[in-house]
């Protein structure tokens, strides 16, 4: 047998789990917009649960405080066999990734005073960090592989500084989280977006008045590729998508394996359906 047999069309290939990385800043429903995804269980190193409000059909571990404990979830959940989870979300690595910043140090015998001297410091403690990141990313390919589970990070938004070598510097939007670690959420992930609120600057009218940034209210969520973020995605999504709280907005990705616009909308009588 030749591995030639093994070629397919790209649009024969099944549609596989969603493994997406959500990010923006506090208060702008990133947990929201995980827990809409089908039969979720939440594995929690923070508390972000409580504004939920469709408690009932979303499920969560204790909030944890190990990555030892994270991975030890990760292991039972696919060495069972009667697991009903559809969806992993973890909320979030940002705090997973103080957590394992904080083990590091810990562990190192030479008693640190941070992470950036850890392990003897120029970045090896950095690097130290990113290899449990690893590992926990392993795991989550492992259950969307074989167990056919969507997989979901939640992580915290900064600005951050880029000096590129063919242009001036400039800032963008990425993970809170240190450069070793962030690729594993952002390199190889189907989608990382970006919720937050609709925003106006209005201008001072003096010298002295400053410029003010306003909500206007609402969410939107940003997964196209853009120099001022690090979103991208692999379904088709070049625009913004309004989140509307109650409505799945990813459903025609996982019925169809791209973005649909409007999927959520009935044709018949313009409403809008609920979420999965």
């Amino acid at each position: 047998m030749s591995l030639l047999d093994n070629m397919q069309l790209v649009s024969n290939a099944p549609i596989a789990p969603m493994a997406i990385t959500i990010l923006g800043d506090a208060g702008t429903a990133k947990t929201s917009l995980l827990a809409l995804f089908p039969k979720t269980l939440i594995i929690r190193t923070e508390d972000g649960t409580k504004s939920l409000n469709n408690k009932e059909s979303v499920m969560q571990t204790p909030v944890l405080n190990s990555s030892a404990e994270v991975l030890q979830w990760l292991s039972d959940i696919y060495n069972s066999q009667d697991s009903k989870i559809q969806t992993i979300g973890f909320d979030s690595v940002t705090k997973l990734n103080a957590i394992i910043e904080d083990e590091v140090v810990a562990n190192d015998q030479r008693n640190p005073k941070s992470i950036n001297t850890a392990c003897g410091g120029f970045g090896a403690g950095h690097n130290a960090v990113a290899k449990v990141h690893r590992s926990i990313k392993a795991w989550c390919d492992l259950l969307s592989s074989e167990k056919g589970i969507h997989i979901v990070f939640i992580a915290h938004s900064k600005i951050e500084n880029l000096d590129s070598p063919d242009m001036d510097a400039y800032s963008r939007y990425g993970l809170k989280m240190n450069k070793q670690s962030l690729g594993v959420y952002v390199d190889d992930m189907d989608m990382v977006c970006q919720l937050r609120l609709n925003t106006v600057v209005l201008t001072g009218k003096g010298e002295l008045d400053k410029a003010k940034a306003k909500s206007t209210g609402g969410i939107n969520i940003l997964a196209h590729a853009q120099a001022s973020n690090v979103t991208k995605n692999r379904y088709d999504i070049k625009k913004e998508i309004p989140f509307i709280e109650g409505v799945f907005p990813f459903q025609s990705i996982i019925d169809t394996g791209r973005y649909i616009e409007n999927y959520n909308v009935d044709q018949s009588t313009g409403e809008i359906k609920g979420g999965a």
